[in-house]
Parts: C-alpha cells; sequence; structure tokens
C-alpha cells in the first residue's frame, strides 16, 4: 500500500539510506495525489518526510516548500 511504502522510506531515512528513501517518497507522494489526492494527510506526512531529507542535505529553499505545501 501507499502508507507501507512511505513507512518504508521512513525506516530507510532513519538509517541514513536518503539516496533509496527519497525517490521512493517521491514515487508515493506522486501516487498519493493520483489516489488520495495532494491534500489528503497521508501526503502530507509523505510531503513532510521529503522536507526532512531536503534540509538534512541542506537544500533548505525546497524544504521549505515542502513545509508549507505539508501545512
Amino acid at each position: 500500500t501507499l502508507r507501507s511504502c512511505r513507512r518504508l522510506a521512513e525506516a530507510l531515512r532513519k538509517v541514513g539510506r536518503t539516496a533509496e528513501a527519497e525517490p521512493l517518497l517521491r514515487d508515493t507522494l506522486g501516487r498519493q495525489a493520483a489516489v488520495v489526492g495532494a491534500d489528503s494527510p497521508d501526503a502530507a506526512r509523505t510531503e513532510g518526510t521529503l522536507g526532512q531529507i531536503a534540509l538534512d542535505a541542506g537544500r533548505r529553499d525546497e524544504a521549505e516548500a515542502l513545509f508549507r505545501h505539508a501545512l
């Protein structure tokens, strides 16, 4: 399921495997937008996790945009 994909990506991020987590999250977000809508709580959580990855990578502008949209 989409939640399982997001949870897997979150686990990958937590163990430092962001190179694997980020594309999985981006794919999941795209599918969430198509299935449950871009403004759904699940999509917001996915965007928040993507924002954290961007922030960790020093991509502050991207992180801010993701966090703002997640709100």
